[in-house]
């Protein structure tokens, strides 16, 4: 892939929040058809990618043990993993140069997605 390309559309930020989706999908077999994917999503959306909103509300979030184990740690893995991030993202300009700084919410890369608790580090 062209390196010009590769930094206009960053693929690698699109990875964590696809990988999140698959969690869920595998944690919670009813979010499996492509009906109850979208409707997912949209309803993420709505509550701003706050996993745990749609937790709260959701006949599917009940009774799902593979994400409550060691204190809802698959919970809280899967909310880092899909939660919404601004990101600037660069974007040609007419003489080809990437100057024109634009924010844009897309989804995160792996090392926003973890937060390495006693070092610091923020998402």
């Amino acid at each position: 892939m062209s390196p010009m390309l590769w930094a206009k559309h960053q693929p690698d930020r699109f990875d964590i929040y696809s990988a999140g989706l698959v969690l869920m999908q595998l944690s919670i077999p009813k979010l499996r058809t492509e009906k109850a994917l979208k409707t997912f999503r949209r309803a993420l959306e709505a509550n701003d990618f706050d996993l745990f909103a749609w937790k709260s509300y959701s006949r599917l979030a009940v009774n799902v043990p593979i994400l409550e184990v060691e204190d809802d740690a698959g919970w809280k893995l899967a909310a880092a993993m899909l939660r919404q991030r601004v990101l600037v993202v660069r974007t040609m300009m007419p003489r080809g140069r990437f100057s024109c700084l634009l924010p844009q919410p897309i989804c995160p890369f792996a090392s926003m997605a973890v937060v390495h608790s006693g070092r610091g580090d923020k998402p």
